[in-house]
């Protein structure tokens, strides 16, 4: 058989925002060479970032099964916010007219030492592939974003485990 999902650990969601963090830095270098410059330089930059982000993109995968993960210490002690993987899901999430999350968890979350102060029963599960504490975990159709005790890195039992169980038979 082959893999029927995708898995994305850490992302990047919106380019133009990560630019503001990063602008000073290789990687603000990095995005005005492949863009052409930096948001706001002109029109033509502005829809570079635009289709480069995954904002942009995500709408069209409502039916995918795609988990996205993060560790709850990237953004502080590691480069990419979580909040890039949680706006992720919800464009997945409000496309397929799905429960999103809420600002006011996604601000809880990004705080240094963020937690819930309303846990949902899915934000409690134990996940044995992930072999971490679990602080956020949502579905949204096929889809899927969990928040982990972690920081900037990828646990490959979770990966697989995810994209084993979204096999489907070659010619199907």
């Amino acid at each position: 058989g082959v893999w029927a999902a995708a898995s994305a650990w850490v992302g990047i969601s919106d380019l133009k925002a990560w630019h503001e963090k990063h602008a000073a830095t290789r990687y603000g270098q990095m995005m005005r060479a492949c863009c052409g410059g930096a948001p706001g330089d002109s029109e033509a930059v502005d829809r570079e970032y635009r289709e480069r982000s995954p904002l942009t993109h995500l709408k069209n995968a409502v039916n995918l099964p795609l988990d996205i993960s993060a560790g709850i210490h990237d953004g502080h002690t590691g480069s990419v916010p979580i909040w890039h993987s949680l706006a992720a899901f919800n464009v997945i999430a409000e496309a397929g007219n799905q429960p999103s999350i809420s600002p006011q968890a996604m601000q809880e979350l990004s705080r240094p030492e963020g937690r819930l102060s309303r846990p949902q029963a899915s934000d409690r599960e134990v996940d044995a592939s992930f072999g971490r504490e679990i602080y956020l975990r949502r579905m949204a159709g096929p889809a899927r974003v969990t928040i982990f005790e972690g920081g900037h890195e990828r646990i490959d039992s979770a990966t697989l485990a995810w994209l084993e169980r979204h096999v489907k038979k070659v010619g199907q």
